[in-house]
């Protein structure tokens, strides 16, 4: 697959519905390099959500193949698939989903107790990663003690800590103030461009969606426009 971190190959998803069969993505064909920055854009029911959910190994499609760094998860074992999800991808969702009963330090290390580390290789990355979102100093409170920004720059180092080589954010900043939102955006930039990391982005923000390499419009479930960003940094 060359440098691809992603490739779809007229991959199609449908649903059945009172016996009709409706299609969420149509023959979509698509390639991402390693360390590229792309924002998939398209109306609510466009089909980018299910877009994203397929490349991130949770949902498969129903026909073509998906392939994340060269290995085909679409029509993989659950085994490989959920290899893929540990080792290699992250998703940052517009709800933060941290644990209430847990704290930031928490948090942040609850996905790293899946790799082999010991407890003071976990407290080192998530310390360097908390420090890295600016919050190390609020690594003990939790969620309910948190702004909306905190928790999302939890979430964020909570990603960060299990160094993935591809993150997907599904609107990110879509709860967030436009001063907010912008720090969020600016510390996957950083991610994307400091440690080669494929960034996808999910927005109905369109300003937002101008900071990536490429724009990707999607609608009725299909790929109508593939162009370069125009606010790339």
């Amino acid at each position: 697959m060359n440098n691809n971190a992603i490739v779809l190959e007229n991959v199609s998803k449908v649903y059945t519905q009172k016996k009709r069969q409706l299609y969420a993505l149509k023959d979509i064909n698509l390639q991402i390099k390693q360390g590229e920055f792309v924002s998939i854009v398209g109306q609510s029911g466009s089909g980018k959500t299910t877009l994203l959910n397929i490349i991130s190994a949770m949902i498969r499609p129903n026909e073509g193949n998906v392939y994340i760094n060269g290995t085909e998860i679409g029509h993989a074992p659950e085994k490989t698939r959920t290899m893929i999800r540990r080792d290699v991808v992250a998703t940052i969702y517009q709800d933060h989903n941290l644990i209430p009963v847990l704290n930031a330090f928490q948090n942040v290390e609850l996905p790293l107790r899946l790799k082999p580390l010991s407890r003071q290789e976990r407290k080192e990355i998530v310390s360097k990663t908390l420090d890295l979102v600016g919050l190390a100093e609020r690594k003990d409170h939790r969620p309910s003690e948190l702004s909306g920004g905190e928790k999302q720059r939890v979430a964020i180092a909570r990603t960060l800590a299990t160094k993935p080589k591809i993150i997907f954010a599904d609107e990110p900043t879509g709860s967030l103030d436009v001063q907010i939102g912008d720090q969020i955006i600016k510390l996957l930039q950083n991610e994307n461009k400091n440690n080669n990391t494929t960034l996808v982005l999910v927005t109905h923000d369109l300003q937002l969606a101008e900071k990536a390499d490429r724009v990707i419009r999607i609608n009725k479930g299909q790929i109508i426009e593939i162009r370069e960003g125009k606010l790339k940094s």
